[in-house]
């Protein structure tokens, strides 16, 4: 998987339900990573990686 395969959206910090990850195991790991980098930057928005 390169780059170019990865499609990044902008979903809203309050409201992100469709987390679209690439394993279930990091499923939570990987959100509240991405919540508390939001919180810190104070963003109300975070981009997620899709699979194609």
């Amino acid at each position: 998987m390169t780059k170019k395969s990865k499609k990044a959206e902008k979903v809203p910090v309050k409201n992100s339900p469709g987390l679209f990850l690439y394993s279930e195991e990091n499923y939570s790991k990987i959100f509240c990573f991405l919540k508390n980098r939001a919180k810190r930057k104070n963003r109300k928005y975070f981009y997620i990686l899709h699979k194609k």
